[in-house]
């Protein structure tokens, strides 16, 4: 028999299921399966390809290391290298299963293309958000939203800058008029 608490977050989840309100956020292990590494793997390699020994766990800021030292294209390669070189490039079991939930949005900080295939490959009516701009032309009322960017767009968050100019950007702004 299940305790009580256990019991109460599926109630909850059925809930939101029933009422088309269930939100998933989506991070790195959903696509382990499919040959992607997790947060630490990733750091272990962008440290592999500085030129200086890092030491520490700041994962900002050796990514910001690597992009210093490596430039904008190069970074980029190594980045894409290192998530997709045991990758299957395509979508696992726990991506499917998460259709299954009938989300009504669906947040992920993943850069890979894993749920855009699953849309595509079954025309469902998502509209995929990787940029503030595309928000006001989604066809759709469900929701992929690709909180931390992709390598088609090139605009992922990873490295020290990409999350100040993040953080800028969702800061509430004084309206010019106000400006002193």
């Amino acid at each position: 028999m299940m305790n009580g608490e256990i019991k109460n977050k599926i109630s909850i989840l059925k809930e939101a299921i029933v009422t088309d309100r269930l939100v998933i956020f989506a991070g790195s292990g959903i696509s382990l399966d499919s040959g992607l590494p997790l947060w630490g793997s990733l750091l272990e390699g962008i440290k592999k390809n500085l030129n200086e020994e890092i030491r520490g766990d700041d994962a900002l800021k050796i990514a910001q290391l690597l992009y210093n030292e490596k430039g904008e294209k190069e970074y980029y390669d190594i980045v894409k290298e290192l998530l997709y070189k045991d990758s299957t490039e395509k979508y696992n079991n726990l991506h499917e299963m998460i259709f299954k939930l009938n989300p009504q949005h669906i947040i992920t900080t993943n850069y890979d293309n894993f749920f855009e295939q699953i849309i595509e490959n079954e025309g469902l009516d998502f509209s995929v958000v990787v940029k503030d701009e595309d928000l006001p032309y989604a066809k759709f009322k469900n929701l992929l939203i690709k909180y931390h960017g992709d390598f088609e767009n090139h605009n992922i968050v990873l490295k020290e800058n990409d999350y100040l100019e993040f953080s800028k950007c969702n800061l509430p702004q004084k309206p010019e008029h106000l400006k002193i």
